[in-house]
């Protein structure tokens, strides 16, 4: 039972204490230890289903991402970085309120008969990560182009000004960026510093070739089809079956994440105030192409839609190009942004904040275990603990469990649980199985909103109906 557990520390140890220096720039301020921390104005962007291996910056052969490869110089890379769901409702709630999914409770959103949609509400009870930096007095805005995410829901809680498009592509996010950046320009100043949120939702399925970018990538074959017949044809089991024409949708798909970088080096080294700025750029969760019989996200939870990529800009670059492989989640983001602007962080965070409360590693991430679950579909519930490279899987619906060396095994092809011993994992499963008896900690509402034919027609399109 022990022995496992000895495992995964020695093993999370061993990759924390590289990362040990790397985690200096997180030590705080630069004046006497009783100042108040700066105000510093906060970006955070989220580009929807971006897997972290398509990311030029880390790795990745085609250059995806050039804009962002730059920036990554300025910043802190975190290689093993991790959402708490694999799919937007629940991952961005617990980005806002600093729990994990079975805390907040948002895990559901449905349809009934077609005429509504059914989405879970976050409880007001929650002190969000906007109300939070609002309270110490920033002005806070927020530019949303997942409709998951529609003020209704709760999630714009805090927000002076929060703007949602219906599943739109980049161009209509820079226009209403452009307009945003007007209104900060006129407000901005170091008592009144702002919060800028922009969730990009383009790499998002059923992909649109953007150029010049598609044509870079693509080879054109007997099957080419435009971007209206992909999305009047998009069909799961097709591609699991027809597996040699996945790379059209993938050069599709690279070529958003391509599309969302250039949008993001034309407006953001714009931000008032850009050198002061606290700058994060994530994904939600990322996308599964097939790797484990799964084509987009939401239906389990292996490494292709919870890996997901996150660069930290600190104020003046400090510490920039440097690389932090310690395992970290969306949900530190909160108690992080709380430290280093001197926000409430509320006593019941789960995340943790990445910035040591002295010179050296932050003790709680030597031994720390990350949480992930989702239930997109309730006859597909999956759970995930992570510690270290060690990652343990837990199906269910199927009462079905699996355990994979990630360092050795990084594509989670062989699953060593069958040559171990029960007693060996059962504390690993004890742990898991304790977090999923977790209540919320404030339940959630719902509410059934009307699906217009628009609506309907675009929502089928995206495989949510």
């Amino acid at each position: 039972m022990e022995k496992v557990s000895r495992r995964m520390n020695r093993l999370t140890r061993a990759g924390l204490a590289i990362g040990c220096l790397i985690l200096l720039w997180l030590s705080g301020c630069d004046g006497a230890p009783n100042e108040a921390p700066p105000k510093p104005p906060v970006v955070l962007i989220v580009i929807d289903t971006v897997r972290d291996d398509h990311c030029g910056f880390d790795g990745y052969a085609r250059q995806t991402t050039p804009f962002l490869a730059k920036f990554a110089r300025q910043s802190v890379r975190f290689t093993a970085a991790h959402s708490s769901a694999s799919w937007t409702l629940p991952s961005v709630a617990t980005l806002f309120t600093g729990v994990s999914p079975t805390r907040h409770g948002m895990e559901l959103a449905s349809t009934e008969q077609d005429q509504q949609l059914l989405s879970q509400v976050l409880n007001d009870k929650f002190l969000t990560l906007a109300e939070s930096l609002k309270e110490r007095g920033y002005n806070t805005y927020g530019i949303n182009a997942n409709y998951h995410l529609q003020r209704k829901i709760g999630i714009a809680q805090g927000f002076d000004y929060y703007k949602i498009h219906r599943y739109s592509t980049r161009k209509k996010v820079d226009v209403t960026v452009e307009k945003t950046l007007e209104i900060i320009r006129a407000a901005d100043s170091e008592s009144q510093p702002y919060f800028l949120y922009v969730h990009y939702f383009d790499p998002h399925h059923p992909y649109k070739a953007q150029e010049p970018y598609f044509g870079q990538w693509h080879v054109p074959g007997k099957k080419d089809r435009d971007d209206q017949e992909v999305a009047r044809r998009f069909d799961e089991k097709y591609y699991l079956t027809h597996r040699a024409e996945l790379a059209d949708i993938v050069d599709r798909y690279d070529s958003e994440i391509a599309g969302c970088d250039e949008s993001i080096g034309r407006w953001l080294p714009q931000v008032p105030r850009f050198d002061e700025a606290l700058v994060i750029v994530t994904a939600d969760h990322g996308e599964a192409f097939t790797d484990h019989d799964n084509l987009i996200h939401g239906g389990d939870l292996y490494e292709e839609v919870l890996h997901v990529p996150l660069l930290i800009r600190l104020p003046g670059g400090r510490s920039g190009g440097t690389t932090s492989d310690a395992l970290v989640g969306l949900i530190d983001l909160y108690p992080t942004i709380a430290a280093l602007t001197g926000a409430t962080a509320p006593s019941y965070l789960e995340g943790l904040d990445l910035r040591p409360a002295q010179p050296g590693l932050n003790p709680a991430l030597a031994g720390r275990r990350l949480f992930a679950h989702t239930r997109h579909d309730p006859s597909s519930m999956w759970s995930a603990l992570l510690n270290g490279k060690q990652k343990l899987l837990y199906r269910q619906n199927r009462e079905t469990w699996m355990l994979f060396d990630l360092a050795a095994d990084p594509a989670e092809k062989n699953d060593r649980l069958a040559t171990l011993p029960v007693a060996e994992t059962e504390a690993a499963r004890r742990d898991l199985r304790r977090q999923l008896l977790t209540l919320p900690l404030y339940r959630p509402g719902s509410i059934g909103q009307d699906l217009s034919e628009g609506l309907k027609k675009q929502m089928k399109s995206l495989g949510y109906l």
